[in-house]
This record gives structure tokens, sequence and C-alpha cells, in this order.
């Protein structure tokens, strides 16, 4: 599952584009996914969905994070 978290960021039509390549989906499936993932977090934004997970220790820094 760290694929699909890394493959995150950016919450416009590009990203979501460069998500839907980049793990050999279509952008539509990407969108459905992220609107449920979203919907089961009681979340708006991706944005709030990863300060959701990083509060519950989820994931770790990124490439080039101090941490």
């Amino acid at each position: 599952m760290a694929e699909p978290q890394r493959a995150g960021g950016g919450g416009h039509r590009a990203g979501r584009d460069a998500i839907a390549r980049r793990l050999f989906l279509s952008p539509t499936t990407v969108r459905k996914r992220v609107s449920d993932v979203l919907g089961k977090l009681q979340a708006r934004r991706r944005a709030e969905a990863v300060a959701l997970a990083r509060d519950a220790g989820l994931g770790g820094p990124g490439p080039g994070r101090a941490g």
C-alpha cells in the first residue's frame, strides 16, 4: 500500500492523471477511489486525509524530508 500513498499529492486533475499513470489505472478509477477513501475518513480534501494519517502515526517522512 505504500506505493499508492507515495503516488498521491496535488489536488487537481494533473495530480489525478499522474497517479493514474503511475498505478496503471484510469483517472476515473483514481477519482472514485480517492472519493471513497475521503468519505470513509470523513475528510473533504486529500490534504485533510494526509493530516489524519500522520496524526494516526501512518507513514513517515517522504523522500527528501527530515524526520
